[in-house]
């Protein structure tokens, strides 16, 4: 849990994939034959925040559309919210 929570920490703080690569070797001192693998893990680390990102806004249009409440629009969002961290 740590590596999702830094890689996207510093992803938030608006590094780059390759930045954030880098901040990765220096911490953890990776070695370069576990380099490519350093690379697909932060590249899923990013993708999933990306996919859940998508998801949450799906919800608010959906919502919006449905009814435009924000009462029902808030509801959905921390229903998403709630079954999305459920889920860590």
């Amino acid at each position: 849990m740590e590596f999702a929570e830094r890689v996207s920490q510093w992803r938030e703080n608006g590094l780059t994939l390759r930045q954030t690569e880098e901040a990765a070797v220096n911490l953890w001192e990776v070695s370069l034959e576990d380099l490519p693998l350093l690379r697909l893990a932060i590249q899923l680390v990013a993708a999933s925040r990306q996919v859940m990102s998508f998801n949450i806004l799906e919800v608010i249009q959906r919502r919006l559309l449905e009814s435009g409440s924000v009462p029902d629009l808030l509801q959905s969002l921390i229903e998403t919210l709630v079954i999305a961290a459920a889920q860590r």
